[in-house]
Order: structure tokens, then C-alpha cells, then sequence
């Protein structure tokens, strides 16, 4: 989810859904596969969003990404963007 303010942080617009996660993670390990990371491009203001996620692999975590190129109202599907295998 995001959410963005227009005015410093006083308010927040709704929650934007980006995409679910499904991670499969490591047993018995805390490896923070559930926490996504952001960025911007500083040529076009494209937003990124990326994070661990096993949908495609079935029981191996993958790198996905998605990205809005319009300041975060609408998210692209989510794509792999590792290239490892899948074991």
C-alpha cells in the first residue's frame, strides 16, 4: 500500500493497493522478505516498488517490481526482475 500528502505530511490521501505479496522466506529466519523498497526517478518522477515474492517460482522467493508513472494513482503488474534460478 501507499499513500501520498500534498501539504508536508498533515494529510494523507486513501491507501493506493500496489499488489499483495507472497513470500516464501527461509524457515526459522528473519530475513525481511515482507518489507518492500522505493524509489524515484529523478528524470521523470517514475516511482518504483520492489520486493520478494514467490507467486512465479512456487516455493522461492523472486525480486519483483512494480512502477507508477503517475505520482503512485495506478501501479503496473508485477514482473520479475531477477534472473536466478528458481531452486
Amino acid at each position: 500500500m501507499t499513500a501520498r500528502s500534498f501539504d508536508g505530511g498533515a494529510t494523507w490521501t486513501a491507501p493506493q493497493r500496489i499488489d499483495d505479496m507472497y513470500p516464501n522466506g527461509v524457515a526459522d529466519m528473519r530475513v525481511g522478505e515482507i518489507l518492500p523498497s522505493a524509489a524515484v526517478d529523478p528524470r521523470n518522477g517514475n516511482l518504483y516498488v520492489v520486493w520478494a515474492d514467490a507467486r512465479f517460482a512456487g516455493n522461492v522467493d523472486q525480486v519483483l517490481i512494480s512502477r507508477s508513472t503517475d505520482g503512485g494513482e495506478t501501479w503496473s503488474e508485477a514482473a520479475i526482475v531477477s534472473d536466478g534460478p528458481s531452486d
